[in-house]
């Protein structure tokens, strides 16, 4: 993923996606983590934009459950990818 962003005062950065075939950049990171991200060019089986937190991103592209005990391992890869160590 290639992350594009506009010149001045930043809210998103936006990239192409992964979820589906995209040539304009419809995924859309928020520089406020209580944002999460939003993909423009997905939607759920309700209608609604896909989006969430880095779990539910994570969730969709290793296909591991965000909750239960899915949920440990989920965080667990999240961790090493990035060298998180936990006391």
């Amino acid at each position: 993923w290639v992350c594009s962003q506009a010149a001045g005062q930043v809210r998103t950065a936006r990239s192409t996606t992964g979820l589906h075939p995209d040539e304009t950049p419809s995924f859309h990171v928020y520089v406020s983590p209580e944002r999460g991200w939003t993909c423009f060019g997905c939607t759920t089986r309700n209608g609604k934009r896909l989006g969430g937190d880095i779990y539910t991103l994570a969730s969709l592209l290793w296909g591991v459950q965000a909750s239960g005990r899915s949920f440990i391992e989920l965080r667990q890869r999240l961790d090493a990818l990035f060298e998180v160590e936990r006391g």
